[in-house]
């Protein structure tokens, strides 16, 4: 707000609740598994000891760095790195790996909606998400606290493409 609050127009916050992250099973043509990743929810404690934070700190930087190159960074054998690595996975903690792509490279555009529903039921944001599962360009569903109840983000080739899914979910969904 420091930097750029003089081009803003008004300030709205919102909290997330639970994050659903879809693959981008756009880029392929087969037909895939459409499972997601889900981040959110009561939160947790867990004992992370110094080697966890220094491996997190690492991965975060770069997440195709191999456990070799961790350890030697640590200086700790590539096994134990791995050990670590596969406790952060089964706990929860690294749930997978990201891929930042410039869009206009591959003839796609971003597209975010931020959606208030009549009935903000838990039944009616599971079938709405249900639904944004079926659409392979579907990037994130997040229920969220604040102005709005559910955002959605998207990738696809042209503002027609977003029309047709967005007219889809309100036509589905009219009701709410």
């Amino acid at each position: 707000l420091n930097k750029y609050g003089k081009h803003l127009r008004n300030n709205v916050v919102s909290m997330s609740t639970y994050n659903y992250q879809f693959k981008r099973n756009y880029l392929i043509d087969e037909k895939v598994d459409v499972s997601i990743s889900m981040y959110g929810g009561e939160p947790e404690r867990l004992q992370l000891d110094d080697v966890d934070f220094k491996i997190l700190k690492i991965l975060s930087a770069d997440a195709r760095i191999t456990t070799a190159e961790i350890g030697n960074k640590l200086g700790i054998i590539p096994n134990t790195i791995k050990y670590h690595v596969t406790k952060l996975t089964k706990l929860g903690i690294i749930q997978g790996y990201r891929l930042f792509m410039d869009l206009d490279k591959i003839g796609y555009e971003w597209y975010k909606s931020l959606i208030s529903l009549r009935d903000i039921s838990e039944s009616k944001q599971r079938q709405i998400l249900t639904f944004c599962k079926s659409f392979p360009e579907m990037l994130y569903f997040v229920q969220s606290f604040g102005s709005w109840d559910v955002e959605i983000e998207l990738n696809v080739k042209s503002n027609a493409d977003f029309r047709r899914i967005w007219t889809e979910l309100r036509n589905k969904f009219s009701e709410n």
